[in-house]
């Protein structure tokens, strides 16, 4: 299977969501399980993605260029919450790690709560499965995002 994964919003400044990308990928090659990866990024960040990469697969840098690989890929994975470009004629998994924006918008700048609020709902219901860490986070996708129940899957982060 090739599974396209857009990194396109990795940055150095993500804290734990770029640990959870580096751990992630560490963990598939090391399983190697026969699936290859294209990773979608972006110019500055490419330098990351090809850590993350290991070397197994093709690296595009730019993001228009997902439509050209659609044929080649069977499944693509959002791993930032951000389900782009939409709508996907994939099938599409996207992990939304949390919704924080809703119960505390104080830990957000307004430019985050507007970008959080104008991209993760859409995604997620979007997407045909949701991924997020925890049960309580599954719980509230479903309340805040309206995604139903059955299409998200609770991924603990490996400790």
């Amino acid at each position: 299977m090739r599974i396209g994964v857009d990194l396109t919003r990795l940055r150095e400044d993500m804290g734990g969501a770029r640990q959870y990308m580096d751990t992630l990928f560490t963990h598939l090659h090391a399983g190697d399980t026969g699936e290859e990866y294209v990773f979608f990024c972006r110019p500055q960040n490419r330098t990351m993605v090809a850590a993350i990469a290991h070397h197994r697969l093709h690296i595009t840098t730019h993001s228009l260029e997902i439509y050209g690989f659609l044929p080649q890929v069977d499944v693509y994975f959002a791993p930032f919450g951000l389900l782009r470009p939409r709508p996907f004629p994939k099938p599409t998994v996207v992990m939304v790690h949390d919704t924080l924006e809703q119960d505390f918008p104080d830990f957000f700048s307004q430019g985050d709560r507007r970008s959080r609020a104008l991209n993760l709902p859409n995604s997620a219901r979007q997407a045909d499965w949701v991924l997020t860490i925890s049960e309580f986070c599954r719980q509230q996708i479903h309340r805040h995002y309206r995604v139903p129940q059955a299409r998200i899957t609770v991924a603990p982060h490996a400790l």
